[in-house]
């Protein structure tokens, strides 16, 4: 009787013990399997259904010497949010301000689901002059500006930044997490962006 009963325990102990290992190991990899998958780009899915370029691996932006208006440091954070980043060299030209429309436009068509997204303006090459300003702050007063260095930015993300020219910069899409994973061109559209946010925030689970 007591042997039997010794079994029964010691079997429901490993049982025990087998189900924590389980629950560890399940907490651990929803821990680092996302971190995983950036660095490694396994399990990122290759289908062709997004309108934007994938960047692989996604790269992560967080730790990035970035700069507000006063130039002192800014510490990069999504708010949980995802995130598209307009990197611009030198003024604002008419395929900045374009850009800029798109995304303010398809931003205000994602509807209930628009504080999921917010914009950032990087100014990547020196200070910005007082037109420009102006310009941002009249046209697209909630945009986020930021600047950096732009050795610093293109030394962190390399390909494939590098090979576009100076007033010809695609824009960034940043997840939750601050991978930038990927880019726009000036050949996009506002149907082609918004089709893609509408996909991933739905698979987030909106916000």
């Amino acid at each position: 009787m007591d042997q039997s009963l010794n079994k029964a325990n010691s079997a429901a102990a490993k049982k025990n013990r087998l189900s924590l290992y389980i629950i560890a190991g399940v907490c651990l990899f929803s821990t680092i399997g996302p971190y995983l998958m950036h660095k490694t780009g396994i399990g990122i899915p290759t289908s062709t259904r997004n309108e934007g370029a994938l960047i692989r691996p996604a790269q992560s932006i967080t730790e990035l010497p970035f700069f507000n208006q006063e130039q002192l440091p800014y510490r990069y954070t999504t708010d949980g949010r995802w995130v598209l980043m307009l990197p611009v060299r030198g003024e604002c030209g008419q395929d900045c301000k374009d850009a800029l429309y798109l995304t303010r436009q398809t931003h205000i068509a994602l509807g209930k689901n628009a504080h999921a997204l917010k914009r950032i303006y990087l100014n990547i090459d020196g200070g910005l002059s007082e037109q420009t300003l102006s310009f941002l702050q009249r046209e697209h007063p909630r945009l986020d500006i930021i600047s950096i260095d732009a050795e610093a930015f293109l030394s962190a993300l390399g390909e494939p930044l590098g090979q576009f020219d100076v007033g010809q910069m695609p824009y960034l899409l940043i997840d939750p997490q601050g991978f930038a994973m990927m880019y726009y061109t000036s050949d996009i559209t506002m149907k082609g962006l918004l089709k893609d946010l509408k996909f991933l925030i739905g698979q987030a689970g909106g916000h």
